[in-house]
C-alpha cells in the first residue's frame, strides 16, 4: 500500500505493483482508478484501509 498526494506519485505507485494507493489532496486532482481510495486527509485513514 502507498499514500500518495499527486498523480505522478499514484502512477509510480501503481507502476511498481502497489495493489492499494490511498489518495490523499493536494493542489492537483488526481483522476479516479481501480485501486485508488480516497480520503480527505491522512487522519482520515484507518487500519481497516490497509486490508483490501
Amino acid at each position: 500500500m502507498a499514500i500518495e498526494d499527486s498523480p505522478d506519485g499514484v502512477t509510480s505507485a501503481e507502476v511498481a505493483g502497489f495493489r492499494r494507493v490511498i489518495v490523499v489532496p493536494s493542489d492537483v486532482p488526481v483522476p479516479t482508478g481501480p485501486i485508488r481510495l480516497f480520503r480527505g486527509s491522512l487522519t482520515q485513514v484507518s487500519t481497516a484501509d490497509y486490508s483490501g
